[in-house]
């Protein structure tokens, strides 16, 4: 999911009308520290909301932030504000920081993501049963590296993203090796290559995102409780 979210003493700071920061913005001392993520989607969501706020008149710093790290930064107040978070994949700090109140959902980002195991088309010859997600148990060596054989191999989202795709293939037993993207750049940069030379690809990956205008990708279809997800969008 994407949520937009503020550290509770911010939020209270921007909402109370007797609150000095809500009152007059230029006034105030201490920037809004919104957090920058790794991924290219969350810089034009943070520069969004920075910039509206810039406009509004208060003061604003972008500071980069690692996706689950963040958490406890944004609770302890030290960072005030994340515009998009995927809660699927955040870890044990975020919920905790919600439910004690250190961290408040202010309401819907207004996109409708999606997330799966994506790979190019010609896989399909490869691997006949895609897009079904049993087929991979008979195909994984159609989707192996050298590094991987005879498990085939599945490029997962970089390792501080969490461990989401690694505990997919141990859940159910697929005979895959998840492999951690360094991130979202290599990511696309392997893609590109594999692409390019039809060699094996499958891949943890996102959407909405530039790169499907680019490539086609077919995505997996897997049980909505563990793999195609669609992501309800929240601010």
């Amino acid at each position: 999911m994407k949520k937009l979210i503020l550290g509770a003493a911010l939020l209270a700071a921007l909402g109370t009308v007797h609150s000095a920061q809500a009152a007059d913005p230029k006034g105030a001392g201490e920037p809004i520290k919104i957090a920058i993520n790794e991924w290219t989607g969350q810089n034009l969501s943070a520069h969004i909301a920075g910039g509206l706020l810039k406009k509004m008149g208060y003061s604003v710093e972008f500071v980069t932030a690692g996706a689950v790290p963040q958490f406890a930064a944004i609770a302890e107040g030290s960072l005030h504000f994340q515009p998009e978070v995927w809660t699927n994949n955040v870890g044990d700090i975020y919920p905790k920081a919600v439910e004690s109140g250190k961290i408040v959902i202010t309401g819907n980002l207004g996109l409708e993501p999606k997330e799966g195991w994506f790979y190019p088309p010609y896989m399909e010859e490869k691997c006949p049963g895609l897009p079904a997600y049993s087929a991979l148990y008979d195909c994984a060596q159609a989707f192996a590296a050298a590094d991987t054989f005879p498990k085939g191999r599945l490029i997962t989202y970089p390792a501080d993203w969490g461990t989401r795709s690694n505990d997919q293939v141990a859940a159910i037993g697929l005979p895959f090796q998840p492999v951690a993207g360094g991130s979202e750049g290599a990511m696309l940069a392997e893609l590109k290559s594999a692409v390019a030379a039809k060699q094996p690809m499958l891949m943890m990956f996102w959407q909405p995102h530039w790169i499907h205008a680019d490539i086609k990708l077919n995505v997996g279809n897997y049980s909505a409780t563990l793999f195609l997800l669609p992501l309800g969008a929240t601010i």
